[in-house]
C-alpha cells in the first residue's frame, strides 16, 4: 500500500489510481504531472493539482490542459475562480462540478519537479519553494470531500 500512495503522488499515477479504486477514492492530489490517456472515471472526483513552472521534467506547458481535462471530466461549469494567491503560488479552482467536487489547480512561479515546500528536488529537477504550503491545502480538500 506504501508504494500505491507514492506512485498517487504523481499526478498521472494518480490518474491511474483513480481507475483501478474508484470505490475507496473521493479525492486526488498530484504535483508535477499530467492528465494523459482516457481516464474516465465512473463518477466524479476532487482534484488538486499543482505544477511549477520551471519543471523541465514534465514541462509547465501541459499544465492549462491537464487542468482543463480534470474540469471536464467532472462536469464543472463557468469559470475557474482565484483561490489561493501568495508568494511564488497562485491556485485557480472550478467550484461548479457535478456532485460538488472541485478541480483545483495551482501554478508555483519558479518551482522544478519537485513537492512544494522540499528545497532538495535533485539533480537536473529545479528549484524549490517553501513559501507554499501543499499538505495543509491538500488536506483540506481531503477533509471537505469525502467519500459519497
Amino acid at each position: 500500500m506504501a508504494k500505491l500512495a507514492e506512485q498517487a503522488a504523481m499526478f498521472g499515477a494518480g490518474s491511474w489510481l483513480v481507475l483501478g479504486t474508484q470505490s475507496l477514492v473521493a479525492a486526488i492530489a498530484g504535483v508535477g504531472g499530467n492528465a494523459s490517456g482516457s481516464c474516465t472515471p465512473s463518477r466524479p472526483i476532487t482534484v488538486v493539482y499543482v505544477h511549477g513552472t520551471a519543471d523541465t521534467t514534465v514541462g509547465f506547458s501541459g499544465a492549462e490542459g491537464t487542468f482543463t481535462t480534470w474540469a471536464r471530466r467532472d462536469g464543472c461549469t463557468g469559470t475557474p475562480v482565484e483561490t489561493y494567491n501568495q508568494g511564488s503560488t497562485i491556485c485557480r479552482t472550478y467550484q461548479t462540478c457535478s456532485a460538488g467536487v472541485e478541480v483545483a489547480f495551482c501554478a508555483v512561479t519558479g518551482m522544478g519537479h519537485c513537492w512544494p515546500e522540499d528545497t532538495r528536488c535533485g539533480p537536473q529537477q529545479g528549484a524549490g519553494v517553501t513559501d507554499f504550503k501543499m499538505n495543509p491545502m491538500m488536506w483540506s480538500y481531503f477533509n471537505r470531500h469525502p467519500m459519497p
